[in-house]
């Protein structure tokens, strides 16, 4: 460890640290200028690997739990009366986590153990059906396999504390022909919206129509809390115990400012130092200064038990503690800076403890928790309003809490991957470079 002393060697030190800064930021994926000279051929390959290896899990996993539960097959359960029904009058929902020990078996249904405190709803519709003519999908997609398997693994861990129910919210305006969702209809209750009715003719508003009508079969199961995925977004394994944490100790506590809901999912190019949200620039600062600190003590103790020769013509030029700190809260910056948030960020996946609780910011809803008061008093505001292209769903949500008062919050990292290149919204397919 070296310190900042003579001009000509700040300099050089200078040089040779912007220069692994810049190599960080090059090499490390996720860094601010890898990102830029990623190309969106190369992107879209790996995307397009990575759901491939993952829908390829997500079927084996899916075809040893049905076996495990005694399920039939897909192409039989289209076929069979005898299986639960797949509609949004069912008198019972599967409970999980299932009981302790023993060997894989069925979850317990609702008639059988106390409400469920957490309700998971898969929002899902089938996708590329409408891409133009010459863009048609040249790849398997099968987002709602992928969710669903995901969700289902997790959901079994003995070990989470809370109890939830996983149901599938088919919002096709055909549904007879969403065969993904009619083949898992037998692994989690279904609800469909449009059986012997016509979506609107807004797509922005049948979208907010959707996820009302989502919301309020989620909600009409009883749970406290309503879980709202849709099915191109695939959860971390640390989901349930993380939100299980956050719900325990900031939603909950007598004292807390009640919460309307939590987004657990926001895109990654947006989650960077440089942002409108002020809270990451004092993040930025308040790591700089730490590691600036923690950089000058230790350099100082370096110089005090190796001290550096001088040649005879030389006097040691004592440097300002606090010049020092500043030197080196400077250079903590740049480093983070070239590293990235969103990968410093990743050091938090550490412990459920660890991950952070912001202000939420505007856009997205891949993945959000509301509770029951947020998402009754949502729904009722998206019921009065109209949503379009310049309103969206999300952009009704920043004014709803606005307007109310309502407390959004975001957890970070990412609970969530966003996977779906086919966008519901758009005829082909979604720029690669922005899906995550």
């Amino acid at each position: 460890m070296t310190c900042f002393r003579a001009s000509p060697r700040l300099w050089r030190r200078g040089m040779i640290l912007v220069g692994v800064a810049a190599v960080l930021s090059i090499v490390m994926p996720g860094a601010p200028l890898s990102q830029l000279l990623l190309s969106e051929d190369a992107e879209r390959y790996r995307l397009l690997s990575e759901n491939e290896v993952r829908l390829q899990r997500s079927q084996l996993f899916l075809q040893q739990y049905r076996a495990s539960v005694g399920l039939p097959s897909p192409s039989l359960a289209l076929n069979s009366s005898s299986l639960h029904p797949t509609n949004p009058n069912l008198n019972s929902y599967p409970v999980f986590p299932p009981m302790k020990g023993g060997s894989p078996k069925a979850p317990l249904t609702s008639d059988d153990s106390p409400m469920a405190e957490v309700g998971v709803t898969i929002l899902t519709m089938a996708r590329g059906r409408r891409m133009k003519k010459g863009r048609g999908v040249s790849y398997r997609t099968q987002y709602l396999t992928q969710s669903l398997a995901t969700l289902l693994r997790l959901l079994n861990d003995t070990s989470l504390t809370r109890t939830y129910t996983l149901t599938i919210c088919n919002i096709d305006d055909r549904p007879h022909l969403f065969t993904e969702a009619e083949e898992l209809g037998d692994i989690a209750p279904m609800f469909k919206r449009y059986v012997g009715r016509k979506p609107p003719v807004s797509v922005w508003e049948k979208l907010k129509q959707d996820y009302v009508f989502c919301m309020q079969q989620t909600l009409a199961q009883g749970a406290r809390y309503a879980l709202l995925v849709e099915d191109d977004a695939v959860a971390h394994p640390h989901l349930f115990h993380v939100l299980e944490h956050v719900l325990r100790e900031v939603v909950e506590p007598r004292d807390a400012r009640p919460v309307a809901y939590l987004k657990l999912y926001h895109p990654q190019r947006l989650l960077g130092y440089i942002s409108p949200e002020v809270e990451r620039l004092v993040e930025l600062l308040a790591l700089g200064v730490v590691v600036g600190a923690v950089l000058t003590l230790t350099c100082r103790r370096h110089r005090h038990h190796h001290p550096e020769p001088l040649h005879h013509d030389q006097q040691e030029k004592p440097v300002s503690l606090w010049l020092s700190w500043a030197r080196w809260t400077v250079v903590a910056m740049v480093l983070a800076l070239a590293v990235g948030r969103t990968n410093l960020m990743e050091l938090r996946r550490l412990s459920p403890q660890l991950y952070q609780v912001t202000p939420t910011p505007s856009c997205c809803i891949p993945a959000v928790l509301y509770t029951r008061h947020g998402a009754l008093g949502l729904s009722q505001y998206l019921l009065n309003v109209t949503c379009t292209a310049s309103r969206s769903t999300d952009i009704r949500m920043d004014e709803f809490r606005a307007s109310s008062g309502a407390r959004g919050l975001q957890i970070q990292p990412n609970l969530f991957s966003h996977i779906g290149m086919l966008s519901s919204l758009r005829t082909k397919e979604v720029n690669p470079l922005i899906v995550s």
